[in-house]
């Protein structure tokens, strides 16, 4: 059922998922598609996913009015997706070494100084998505009533979701592995269990203590607490910084040689 049986006038045009990868982004983007739809919200406003401002989805949205939707999963939690879904090395050195940490943070300094930005936890989003489908509809100024919220929330669910995802790829061997595959909204490979404090079997202290020197911050404001003290952060950070320049360079060098991309 729709909450309006009419377009709705609106001020805005994107409305952006920017969230780090591994963070839920793309079950949000489809949760406010959703949303949009139901309410039936102005057809013009698009939904896109980006996690970083450099990408190509965001670039396209400059001088645009828009809103931004922000997905804080735990950083360590997120490394630790990153490490299983490519099968790095779960190394000190690798993990000093990963792109996605600072890239991130920057990311997140930079949205977070945006007019129009709204944000949740992962745990949040997957625990109640009814309450974050009606508090996104609120932000965007979308009227859904909690029987649309608590429809949404079940066809997005996390079990229904995950079976339609290996459905699909059971079905289609070939399909697009390396993006999001067009037909689903995911590709194979987004679904890990989405397990919450992973990195505390996964992660050594050091690693935990790198990522809590660079995110510190982040993790704070986000309400996340840190586990290792500071001494052990500052030591972790120094015996990090070689790989971390490291890992910068090989990225920069892809970059310009078109082998990879800021996404």
């Amino acid at each position: 059922m729709s909450s309006q049986s009419a377009n709705v006038d609106t001020d805005v045009d994107y409305v952006v998922c920017c969230a780090p990868r591994r963070s839920g982004s793309s079950l949000m983007h489809n949760v406010i598609v959703d949303v949009l739809a139901t309410t039936n919200f102005s057809s013009s406003v698009q939904v896109v996913k980006a996690h970083h401002p450099t990408s190509a989805n965001y670039l396209k949205t400059e001088g645009t009015r828009r809103r931004h939707v922000y997905v804080a999963r735990d950083f360590r939690d997120t490394i630790v997706s990153d490490i299983t879904l490519y099968e790095l090395p779960n190394r000190f050195w690798r993990t000093a070494s990963m792109s996605v940490l600072p890239e991130s943070l920057r990311s997140y300094r930079y949205w977070r100084r945006q007019p129009h930005f709204y944000t949740t936890t992962y745990d949040a989003l997957t625990g109640d998505l009814a309450a974050r489908a009606l508090e996104v509809a609120e932000f965007l100024g979308a009227e859904l009533t909690e029987e649309d919220a608590e429809e949404i929330a079940e066809r997005h669910s996390a079990n229904k979701v995950q079976a339609e995802v290996e459905a699909h790829y059971a079905k289609s061997p070939v399909a697009q592995q390396a993006d999001i595959d067009s037909k689903i909204g995911f590709r194979q490979g987004h679904f890990q269990g989405g397990e919450t404090g992973k990195w505390q079997r996964v992660l050594s202290p050091w690693q935990v203590a790198f990522i809590e020197f660079h995110a510190r911050s982040w993790l704070e404001e986000n309400g996340f607490r840190l586990s290792q003290s500071r001494p052990r952060q500052w030591l972790a950070a120094v015996a990090g910084a070689p790989f971390m320049l490291a890992g910068w360079l090989v990225v920069r060098t892809k970059l310009a040689l078109g082998r990879t991309q800021v996404h």
